[in-house]
């Protein structure tokens, strides 16, 4: 079954548009069918942005999104999370050294899918004063992280999921690392998949890059000035299209820059 196409409405419209214009411009499609989309249209090479806020469903559209490719490394960056208990569960090796090692045998990965969970220990956080904590994080992961990025520059053929894209670009320091990887990898046929709480607290070249975004909902006036970032397509409406989605039912706008087709989905359950 063929996907509805999204003709752009007029540019001279400054009217608030209907519900029946925003259906014309961004079709509702259930996740199925979106899904059957990416599995031939999300080629390797290509990259992915999935921005929203705590809770709005971005991890339960990452995980499918991502085994799409024939090899995965997730990268988590949490203290707790429930990420690497999901993926675990989905069948992923949990590497288990401070330093990203993957074994090969007769030249291929043992291992198709990882999790990469370069946390600051329970003995080392206990032994600090809670002040210091923080910044005792920053200083465990930024090397790992950004040698994690390297790995996947020096390997290729990887799919790079970055679980925490904010934390990553701004707390780590590691924004050119992200970029130099977006303008890379595609020619090292490696992909990066970002996950970010909001647009406005994104690099520009994460909603420029990608092929593949998928936003939920915002109306923050920061977060609809760099929606204007988003390539190939009208960024006014993707504005008032991510203003209208709702929150509560894990709604998202999904736009293929390729192509430049926004659908609107559900994301699915966990």
């Amino acid at each position: 079954m063929s996907l509805p196409t999204s003709p752009p409405p007029s540019r001279g419209r400054r009217a608030a548009l209907s519900a029946f214009d925003l259906e014309q411009a961004a079709p509702t499609v259930p996740w199925s069918q979106l899904y059957s989309y990416l599995a031939r249209e999300f080629r390797q090479g290509d990259h992915v942005a999935i921005i929203g806020p705590t809770g709005s469903g971005k991890t339960h559209v990452a995980f499918p999104v991502a085994e799409l490719r024939s090899y995965v490394i997730v990268v988590a960056c949490k203290p707790k999370d429930d990420l690497v208990t999901d993926a675990l569960t989905r069948g992923y090796w949990l590497n288990q050294t401070d330093d990203l090692e993957i074994p090969y045998v007769d030249g291929a990965p043992l291992h198709r899918r990882v999790v990469y969970w370069p946390r600051l220990g329970d003995r080392a956080r206990r032994k600090l004063p809670q002040d210091q904590v923080l910044a005792a994080e920053k200083r465990h992961q930024k090397p790992r992280v950004g040698a994690a990025i390297g790995y996947v520059r020096n390997e290729g053929h990887w799919a790079l999921v970055l679980d925490e894209g904010t934390w990553v670009c701004r707390d780590l320091n590691l924004q050119r690392d992200v970029d130099s990887a977006l303008f890379q990898f595609r020619t090292l046929n490696s992909s990066v998949i970002i996950l970010g709480q909001r647009p406005s607290w994104m690099g520009r070249y994460v909603l420029s890059s990608p092929t593949h975004l998928f936003l939920f909902s915002t109306n923050d006036g920061d977060d609809r000035k760099a929606l204007g970032d988003v390539s190939g397509v009208n960024t006014k409406l993707v504005a008032e299209l991510v203003a209208r989605l709702d929150y509560e039912s894990h709604e998202f706008l999904y736009i293929d820059t390729r192509r430049r087709q926004m659908l609107r989905s559900i994301a699915p359950a966990r």
